[in-house]
């Protein structure tokens, strides 16, 4: 009985690092990449949203988001 528990134990431990090892996989993706060069499918998979509809949410709150002082962080990512 105490192994199988264990071996149950085993098994749920090792979906949970999968599952963190993917959403580290798809943070790390995220910060490195444009997501308005992915697909439409796969952008609604990652924000739940289509790129129009986020391209008219970055119209509408850029201007609440500009910088109040020089060393703020940026709403817009920087041209490579």
């Amino acid at each position: 009985m105490a192994q199988e528990f264990l071996s149950w134990e085993l098994l749920l431990l090792e979906n949970r690092v999968r599952n963190a090892e993917r959403r580290l996989e798809k943070r790390e993706w995220r910060n490195n990449h444009d997501p308005f060069d992915m697909s439409d499918d796969m952008f609604i998979d990652l924000y739940r949203i289509t790129p129009d509809i986020a391209m008219e949410l970055i119209d509408i709150l850029e201007p609440q988001l500009q910088r109040q002082r020089l060393y703020g962080l940026s709403a817009v990512l920087p041209d490579d």
